[in-house]
């Protein structure tokens, strides 16, 4: 793909644990959100899962190369189920020819592991140790934490003081983390500015601190706190096209100069949009 893919779509994801325990691994489940034409009630169905481990039976990581998963049927909470009937029957062949011949039925999820590069490793060294999410994010995540990281250990008065830090980009970025739309759109307007930095400002951690506060507080942070955006919906199309009309539609899109604006409404104000709580993150 030559243009940058939604979050949802992504599947170039990374995991970062620091469990060493031998059972922890990835589980994977296939669903569907189906809409019931009679009543009109909405839903989620399992439509199978795998599990695939990180460690093999010696405690050594499992090696770092395309993975094929059987998916099973049911739920990850109902144990292994023959819902796609490959299990052999009394009375029926059992040979190596027919089993071989019942693997290729079965359906299967292709996961490719990779290491990943110099430069990603020492980006992924800032992140917090457990954490799942695409690979497009990590420069932006990265930046969040060098933010966090400034404020919590040059600029308060002492490392013991806990009051209120006033800063909307720390206070709200986790919050955009959970609106996949909100953060696709952060990503396009990251791209955009950051390409047209000199080379030498684009190495300069400074400049791209400053330049994430200025692209995050005129792209994504009206709109998560705007009356007008509805609140995400998961599988819902229609509301995921208003909030597309919203975020991407020049005639719509909020900005900083237009928060004052009486043509757009904005949610009633609280502390907490623009004040990082120190002590509630710690305790999260």
């Amino acid at each position: 793909m030559s243009s940058l893919l939604p979050c949802l779509l992504d599947g170039d994801c990374f995991f970062r644990c620091d469990c060493d325990s031998p059972d922890v691994g990835i589980l994977f489940e296939l669903g569907v959100t189906y809409i019931r034409n009679s009543t009109g009630e909405r839903g989620d169905l399992s439509c199978g899962w795998a599990f695939l481990k990180l460690f093999d039976e010696n405690g050594a990581l499992i090696p770092l190369r395309t993975q094929e998963l059987v998916v099973h049927g049911g739920t990850p909470y109902e144990g292994v189920v023959d819902t796609y009937g490959m299990s052999s029957k009394r009375g029926g062949s059992t040979g190596v020819l027919h089993q071989m011949l019942m693997s290729r039925k079965l359906p299967k999820l292709i996961i490719k592991l990779r290491s990943p590069n110099t430069r990603t490793r020492e980006q992924l060294s800032l992140l917090p140790d457990t954490i799942l999410s695409c690979v497009s994010t990590v420069p932006l995540l990265v930046l969040y934490r060098q933010l966090l990281a400034d404020t919590l250990l040059l600029d308060r008065v002492t490392m013991q003081n806990a009051d209120l830090i006033c800063s909307s980009v720390l206070a709200s970025f986790p919050e955009v983390l959970d609106h996949s739309d909100l953060m696709d759109a952060f990503r396009k307007s990251w791209v955009e500015s950051e390409s047209s930095l000199k080379r030498s400002d684009k190495k300069d951690v400074a400049v791209l601190k400053k330049l994430f506060e200025s692209v995050y507080m005129s792209s994504v942070f009206p709109l998560l706190f705007s009356a007008e955006m509805p609140a995400p919906l998961w599988a819902n199309e229609d509301t995921e096209a208003q909030r597309a009309r919203l975020i991407y539609n020049p005639a719509h899109k909020i900005t900083l100069e237009t928060m004052l604006s009486s043509n757009h409404k904005h949610q009633a104000f609280n502390i907490s949009q623009v004040s990082y709580d120190l002590l509630t993150s710690a305790w999260n």
